[in-house]
C-alpha cells in the first residue's frame, strides 16, 4: 500500500514538472517570436538605411543635398553681402561653381541608382 502512495505521489510529481516544463516552453517560444519580430524589423531598417547609402562616394544619398542646399544659401548670403555698395550680379565664377556643385550631385545620386539597378 506504501509503494502505490510512493507511486502516486511520483506520478504528482512528474505531473507538476511538466506543467512547469510546458508553462517555460510556451514562454520561450513566445519570446522567440519576439525576437524574431524585432530582428526582422532591424533588418528592413538596415535595407532601407543601405539602400540609401552611394556606394561610390561612401556616404549617405540624403546628406549630399542637405550640404548642396547650405553651401547655396551660404554663397547667396555671401553674394548679398559683397553687394550692399552696388547692383551687381553674380560673378561668371560664383555661377559655375554653384552650377558645377548641382551637377556633382546629379552624377554620384545618378550612380548610385546604376549601383543599386545593376
Amino acid at each position: 500500500m506504501q509503494s502505490l502512495n510512493k507511486v502516486f505521489e511520483g506520478i504528482e510529481k512528474l505531473k507538476d514538472g511538466a506543467l512547469k516544463l510546458k508553462a517555460q516552453q510556451d514562454h520561450a517560444v513566445r519570446r522567440s517570436k519576439e525576437l524574431y519580430q524585432k530582428s526582422d524589423m532591424l533588418g528592413n531598417m538596415a535595407i532601407q538605411t543601405l539602400s540609401k547609402w552611394n556606394r561610390n562616394t561612401g556616404q549617405p544619398k540624403v546628406i549630399r543635398p542637405k550640404i548642396f542646399h547650405k553651401r547655396s544659401k551660404q554663397k547667396a548670403e555671401v553674394l548679398q553681402d559683397s553687394s550692399d555698395d552696388s547692383t551687381e550680379s553674380a560673378s561668371a565664377e560664383d555661377v559655375g561653381e554653384e552650377f558645377s556643385d548641382s551637377m556633382e550631385w546629379e552624377t554620384d545620386a545618378q550612380d548610385g541608382q546604376m549601383g543599386m539597378d545593376g
